[in-house]
């Protein structure tokens, strides 16, 4: 049974890779007209900051927490399988913030600014594949591990042709195209390979490609380094100023955070406990997770652009009455809906007195406006799933809703983006609250 839940992902995940492929391929040839322009450029795997870029770096992400299940869960090379976590988080750090293409571009020597960077993850994956092919239970783990990173090394020696060879315009699609396939494939061999390693390994008691971030050990201390980096990766948004064609480090770690999130629902979904309504909440949680997921890429174009993709912010407002609906169906509804319609009425005086009083920017005006809207969706998340907001629960949401209100106060982008991590970390410890505990971490 769980091998035939994981062929279901497969499907689509290999479902996913080549509609983004084919967008990729066709982009460059598309009519120059707004669909264009306001549609088909957020499908692209070659533009930055955007659901294509943002499913690159989920999928990276997956493959992190994979192999981190097969260091916390699995009885053989634990190490290894921990830094080839290592490896994956920081390849989907770069996916999002484009790490290496600013490296490369700030130097005269591109090759030689990267090599200090390729001998490192050289060392690191060089450790992990001698260590996996001593067994037999990881042999074919680590053949296909070599094999993806075989392919990644191909994508550089195709941008490596791309500047050295003048090519023909029609070609242009195709070559972007195979490029990011080539991404794409490697990372399904490794898939591959590490779901045939927790196969093999008795010690795994569910073969699960998106693990249950409940179950991982000193969870709260995860979290709490995730937001310290955020903070550092924030201080260097002012130093940037390549935002139209690079993607932005300080949202990486609100990413991540939502996707966590995304993988306590789906695990809560796979077990058999629950009713059928609660599985349907779950799922429910599971796509609010996502679109919160995708929506850091475009706060990002938000705080930076101060623009907002409006087919995006439809699909999440469908959402949203789709959450409305169902708290609507219960016992406890009408006073969570008029709290709620007081405080987006109130919200609103809020921002427009300060957009009259102080000159609001119009970039802190949307971002307060998301952060607001984030709180919404996960306090309407948290209701579905555990009931009323009361108590001590209640107290704990007024954390992130005050920081959604200081988002309208601050006026620096570095300030948004610390507020917006700082937000993103409250609302996913206080939906995981029960498996918080510090104390509990430590007799991990």
């Amino acid at each position: 049974p769980e091998a035939a839940r994981s062929l279901a992902w497969w499907q689509w995940i290999v479902g996913i890779d080549v509609f983004f492929v084919v967008m990729t391929t066709l982009f460059p040839h598309a009519p120059n007209n707004p669909v264009k322009w306001h549609i088909l450029q957020h499908f692209t795997l070659s533009g930055e900051s955007n659901v294509a870029a943002w499913w690159s770096g989920f999928l990276l992400l997956l493959l992190s927490l994979f192999a981190f299940q097969l260091a916390y869960e699995g009885s053989r090379h634990k190490a290894a399988w921990f830094v080839f976590s290592l490896v994956m988080l920081g390849l989907s750090l770069d996916e999002v913030g484009s790490i290496h293409e600013r490296v490369s571009a700030a130097a005269t020597d591109t090759w030689g600014a990267l090599l200090p960077y390729a001998i490192v993850l050289g060392i690191l994956v060089a450790y992990v594949l001698l260590t996996l092919v001593r067994r037999p239970e990881t042999r074919r783990a680590a053949v296909l591990i070599a094999v993806a990173f075989f392919l990644f090394g191909a994508v550089a020696g195709q941008e490596y042709l791309e500047h050295l060879v003048e090519w023909p315009q029609w070609t242009t699609g195709l070559r972007v195209g195979v490029e990011e396939g080539t991404e794409l494939l490697a990372m399904l061999l490794i898939f591959v390979g590490l779901i045939h390693a927790a196969e093999q390994d008795s010690a795994i008691r569910q073969l699960r490609i998106i693990p249950d971030p409940a179950r991982f050990p000193y969870l709260p201390f995860l979290l709490l380094g995730g937001l310290l980096f955020h903070l550092g990766a924030s201080l260097t948004v002012s130093s940037l100023s390549d935002f139209e064609r690079r993607g932005n480090p300080a949202i990486w770690v609100p990413l991540v955070l939502f996707v966590l999130l995304f993988a306590r629902a789906i695990s809560s979904i796979s077990s058999k406990e629950g009713s059928a309504r609660q599985h349907s909440n779950w799922f429910l949680a599971a796509a609010g997770a996502i679109l919160l997921s995708i929506g850091s890429m475009y706060y990002s174009r938000i705080v930076i652009h101060q623009s907002v993709w409006y087919p995006g912010l439809v699909v999440l407002a469908l959402y949203t009455v789709i959450i409305w609906a169902r708290i609507a169906a219960t016992d406890h509804s009408r006073q969570f809906l008029t709290a709620l319609l007081g405080a987006l009425l109130a919200y609103g005086v809020v921002l427009v007195a300060l957009t009259l009083l102080q000159n609001l920017p119009a970039a802190q005006f949307l971002a307060s406006a998301y952060l607001f809207v984030q709180v919404i969706v996960a306090a309407s998340l948290d209701i579905i799933l555990r009931g009323p907001l009361q108590g001590r629960r209640l107290v704990l949401w007024l954390a992130p809703l005050a920081l959604a209100l200081l988002g309208g106060v601050v006026g620096s982008e570095q300030g948004l983006f610390i507020i917006y991590g700082i937000q993103s970390t409250a609302i996913l410890a206080i939906m995981l609250q029960p498996h918080l505990s510090p104390v509990a971490a430590l007799q991990e």
